[in-house]
């Protein structure tokens, strides 16, 4: 005979570990491992990402929980459910950090989580230097055209001038 008392089962107190562990942009893999401290550098035509995490926890880990929020990108936590992917499009350049938290299948959160920091950098139209051109570029034909319409004028007056 076997007997089965469920008040004697207690639920783990102890919270998962949270690890991301995949990056992608646009369909190719990042690799993650040597950024620990300090941002994964992208380009601005990879900033389509998606980012794999898992809450390390082994009772009953497919009913672990998740949130997640990219700080830079959106201000709130989203609610993943299961899930343990998030996908983002259309990042514009900038800093950004990805936050994720899990919890265990008994409601235990790792309040630490894990996170990812990402530099999706400018194109080369939209950096500081190019900008700096532009400034110069537009300064210069200022100059251009007020010189233009000095030298006008000035050929006018001698016009007037020798008329008289």
């Amino acid at each position: 005979m076997i007997a089965f008392n469920p008040e004697g089962f207690t639920s783990n107190p102890t919270p998962p570990s949270t690890v991301i562990s995949n990056l992608q942009a646009y369909g190719e893999e990042v690799t993650i491992a040597g950024n620990i401290s300090g941002p994964v550098n992208l380009t601005h035509d990879k900033n389509e990402l998606t980012f794999s995490y898992v809450g390390l926890h082994f009772t009953d880990p497919s009913q672990n929980q998740y949130t997640y929020s990219p700080e830079g990108y959106d201000t709130d936590w989203r609610d993943a459910g299961t899930l343990r992917r998030a996908t983002y499009t259309n990042f514009s350049s900038g800093d950004y950090t990805f936050h994720v938290r899990s919890a265990s299948s008994d409601g235990i959160w790792d309040d630490d989580g894990a996170s990812l920091a990402v530099l999706i950098t400018p194109p080369w139209w939209a950096t500081s230097w190019a900008y700096i051109l532009y400034g110069i570029v537009f300064i210069g034909g200022f100059v251009m055209v007020d010189r233009v319409r000095r030298c006008q004028v000035q050929a006018r007056e001698q016009e007037k001038a020798r008329e008289r």
